[in-house]
């Protein structure tokens, strides 16, 4: 469900997400990933657009705490270990959801909770050693 206020500003949803709209340094960290996608400004953005990243996000968090699971038919719940890993750098906004851990959830059966992987420059980021002040 959407609440929407009066002026320019952007909707903002009930639930998790609020804590965007509540959070300056998540909201900068959002905007800068959206520059890389050739986004350069939040209030342009849909309510659908906005949701999907913040969906994006949060689903990366989840994945990495080990509150969803990802159905793997040939290790059938053997898994040792996630890691997310996609071609570029990773996203601002989830590099700051890590760190932050909103909702304390651990995943100790997975070493690279806090981790992504670089498939184009094939390089490991360890979330818990990034300072997003200088990334």
């Amino acid at each position: 469900m959407l609440k929407f206020e009066a002026s320019n500003k952007i909707p903002q949803p009930l639930g998790w997400g609020v804590c965007h709209y509540k959070d300056k340094k998540f909201q900068k960290h959002i905007k800068d990933d959206l520059k890389l996608f050739g986004r350069k400004d939040l209030k342009k953005l849909t309510v659908n657009q906005l949701n999907f990243f913040l969906e994006e996000c949060l689903l990366f968090y989840l994945i990495a705490k080990g509150k969803v699971i990802l159905r793997n038919d040939y290790i059938q719940n053997h898994e040792k270990w996630v890691l997310w890993c996609y071609p570029g750098k990773p996203l601002k906004s989830q590099i700051y959801l890590i760190q932050n851990n909103i909702f304390g959830f651990n995943n100790k059966k997975n070493k690279f909770e806090n981790c992504y992987y670089d498939l184009k420059e094939k390089k490991l980021y360890d979330f818990s050693r990034i300072n997003l002040n200088t990334l």
